[in-house]
């Protein structure tokens, strides 16, 4: 099974190793969906610090669009951001990446599971500082083991046991909403609702953004293989459109393309 700083590690590098790539998950990541890291190196100012892989996206972020996203200019971005003394060992870190990238073909896939990997790590905090919270209601529970602090503090603790064994995090929000519900917690059964709630838009959101570049990819390689100038152009006027948010993914959308890609 594919480990999370390994599909970090295979998305980073898709990003040097094919510059067109960028498109398919900048709106997609953001540097917080990163967790690991590449290795420590010296600076001017300290000894030494940890570079890791948002830091690495962030410098991918500063280069686009102005500037080519490859090795040499995520590690001058990265030497210039953090001042780092050894440009050799940075380079050496930032090539790495690319070692393991053999196709970029699961890319936007491995992103959708950083963004799912983030949303788990949002709902293990937070059902982690409820049991905290709990814990610390119960320290003052001192003789009635009837107190109903004590029952809150081992149903806390049950349902985050519980998450741990869920892989999926739309089952976790199923299973919070369905636990807090059960037991009477309105108040953490609103909390849930309203994540529950963010997490929907943001997936719908991406979705969209999923069809839309696919569809965009799609109107682009139609137009270039294209025998027709006008078809072509038709077809980058589409293209143009889908890129400015006028023209919107759908359907019939879809079959004009098809319509297109017919006459092309």
């Amino acid at each position: 099974m594919t480990t999370r700083n390994e599909i970090e590690r295979y998305v980073l590098g898709c990003l040097m190793v094919d510059a067109t790539s960028v498109v398919n998950v900048i709106d997609i990541l953001k540097p917080n969906n990163f967790k690991g890291a590449l290795g420590k190196v010296k600076t001017k100012h300290r000894d030494s610090f940890l570079l890791t892989h948002n830091m690495v996206y962030e410098a991918v972020l500063r280069l686009y669009p102005r500037r080519s996203v490859n090795i040499l200019g995520v590690t001058r971005e990265l030497q210039t951001m953090y001042e780092i003394h050894e440009p050799r060992l940075l380079m050496y870190l930032v090539a790495d990446l690319t070692d393991a990238v053999g196709s970029t073909v699961a890319m936007q896939e491995y992103a959708f599971i950083m963004v799912q990997e983030s949303i788990k790590d949002i709902l293990e905090a937070w059902i982690t500082a409820k049991v905290t919270e709990a814990q610390k209601e119960v320290e003052l529970v001192t003789a009635d083991a009837t107190d109903p602090r004590i029952q809150r503090e081992q149903d806390f603790a049950q349902i985050r046991h519980r998450l741990t064994q869920m892989p999926d995090v739309f089952d976790q929000v199923a299973a919070l909403r369905n636990f807090f519900a059960a037991y009477g917690y309105t108040e953490e059964l609103e909390e849930v609702e309203e994540m529950a709630s963010n997490i929907n838009e943001r997936t719908k959101q991406l979705r969209a953004k999923h069809f839309q570049n696919n569809q965009l990819n799609y109107v682009r390689h139609l137009a270039k293989q294209s025998n027709y100038p006008e078809t072509a152009g038709q077809l980058i006027e589409l293209a143009l459109e889908i890129i400015d948010g006028t023209c919107h993914p759908s359907m019939k959308l879809t079959n004009h393309i098809n319509q297109l890609g017919a006459i092309a």
